[in-house]
């Protein structure tokens, strides 16, 4: 007699979320599960204050692709009380209602109320930008944060990494001054310190192993010097699965510079 193994149930799927190797098949799982079964216990989670932000914003996501209305209340409350979560709290509120009124709860919750902002934003030909697109498609099983700057044209994005470390990415675009084609640079933090000959010392060692991007240096702070990790290519090739590399890829070396440097995370 053959044997079925159970499928896991939707708490012990939410107990893996806390486990950054298995936090993306434990999302995707629970987004097939669906809103029925998974979102009233996500938005406990999302609510959790000693649950770890990683997960949190896990959560906040999934709640934001099930569309749960229930969740918006508690998403607005985030917002005005743990600014850690801004991004994916307003990442959620906009892919819940459809409105997107700012960045500031009390508009938020005049359009929850049925109030003047919560009026659907007119129709102006501009969809989400094919980046964003780019990044959302590229990026969907990471534990990162997405939000595109409509002034400056960029993407902004927050990874959490291992042992609740956090990383901030910035992906511009630009024209390249000699092709005249579009490029995209990607552009991330090592940390800072006054101690240049530690940083010369770990630039060279980590030069050697570094897998994408160029160390640089310029003038931090208080007499530090602050060290980036910066990647320019051409915008066009640009493939989900390449972004998704380089941008990891950035973060994590980034972060493991920064952590080697510091001993701290200065995100």
């Amino acid at each position: 007699m053959s044997i079925i193994a159970a499928e896991p149930t939707v708490a012990a799927l939410l107990d893996a979320l806390k486990d950054f190797r298995t936090r993306a098949a434990a999302r995707r799982a629970l987004e097939k599960r669906g809103a029925v079964a998974a979102a009233e216990p996500l938005l406990a989670l999302a609510t959790r204050a000693e649950a770890a932000e990683n997960v949190r914003w896990a959560a906040l996501d999934l709640l934001g692709r099930f569309a749960y209305a229930p969740a918006a209340p508690a998403c607005v409350a985030l917002l005005r009380n743990e600014p850690r979560l801004r991004d994916a709290v307003l990442d959620a509120l906009r892919r819940i209602t459809g409105g997107d009124p700012g960045d500031r709860p009390e508009d938020w919750e005049r359009l929850l109320a049925g109030g003047e902002a919560a009026a659907p934003a007119a129709d102006t030909g501009t969809a989400c930008p094919p980046e964003l697109a780019l990044a959302r498609e590229a990026l969907a099983d990471e534990p990162v944060q997405i939000r595109w700057e409509t002034n400056g044209g960029y993407l902004h994005l927050q990874f959490a990494l291992a042992n609740g470390r956090l990383q901030q990415l910035v992906v511009s675009f630009a024209k390249d001054p000699r092709s005249g084609d579009q490029n995209a640079i990607f552009y991330t933090e090592c940390g800072a310190s006054p101690d240049i000959a530690r940083i010369r010392t770990l630039v060279t060692s980590r030069t050697a192993t570094l897998h994408q991007g160029r160390f640089f240096l310029e003038p931090g702070d208080a007499g530090t010097t602050k060290i980036s990790l910066r990647l320019t290519l051409a915008k066009a090739s640009l493939t989900p699965e390449r972004f998704r590399d380089l941008a990891t890829t950035l973060a994590r070396e980034a972060d493991s510079f920064e952590a080697d440097l510091t001993g701290s995370d200065q995100i």
